[in-house]
């Protein structure tokens, strides 16, 4: 019984631990207005996910060119 009450607590802080993780997100919040989406912009993204091939993931670096009017 002693080793089952162990598992429980280790369960019970892992659970504890994703609670306190919160997920994956943006390092801050702004909304966008008209004065961020003016001229070019440009976002490159290193080792983007581009295609899976025969269950593979195909890295590649993925450019995002915007021009803004």
């Amino acid at each position: 019984m002693f080793s089952t009450n162990k598992i429980w607590y280790k369960i019970l802080a892992f659970v504890l631990f994703l609670l306190l993780l919160g997920g994956a997100k943006s390092p801050y919040r702004r909304d966008l207005s008209d004065r961020f989406l003016e001229g070019k912009i440009s976002r490159t993204l290193d080792k983007g996910i581009w295609k899976l091939w025969e269950e593979e993931p195909v890295y590649q670096e993925i450019t995002l060119d915007l021009i803004c009017h």
